[in-house]
């Protein structure tokens, strides 16, 4: 999934608040990535989990994590489903948006039913999230004609 430092700093909000200590941390873009690989999964703090972690976001992040951890018996790392589902929809948005303005364009429909087979979701989907937030339409103001 792109991710771009615009939605990096947009989706902030939706991250839940008891992840935010280790996003102030690691950073933003270091707990997406520990987000994406272990989203939902309670770990119990030791060297298996150092271990897992360094090869994930690196022995720096590891060592501000296991001083921010001292103590503690286990870390759990939100799914933070908001935000991926919200980064999903901003990336079907941008490839609809290049499907259909490409030369030659492809048509609105067809570029809704690509979109449907690669996100594995209905093409009424593809549509409700195209057409949210005010998403640029094409000439006649509808997605399917």
């Amino acid at each position: 999934m792109q991710i771009n430092q615009q939605d990096l700093t947009e989706l902030r909000a939706l991250l839940p608040e008891t992840f935010a200590g280790v996003v102030a941390l690691i950073g933003l873009e270091k707990a997406f990535v520990l987000v994406e690989k272990c989203g939902g999964t309670t770990f119990p703090i030791g060297k298996a989990l150092w271990f897992c972690m360094g090869e994930t976001l690196g022995d720096e992040c590891v060592d501000k994590l296991k001083t921010a951890l001292r103590g503690k018996s286990e870390f759990y790392v939100p799914r933070c489903d908001k935000v991926l589902r919200e980064l999903r929809n901003r990336q079907i948005r941008r490839e609809y948006d290049e499907l259909i303005t490409q030369n030659p364009p492809m048509s609105v429909r067809l570029a809704a039913n690509n979109l449907a087979r690669h996100y594995q979701l209905s093409s009424r989907q593809i549509a409700n999230i195209v057409n949210e937030a005010g998403f640029r339409q094409p000439e006649n103001g509808c997605l399917f004609v």
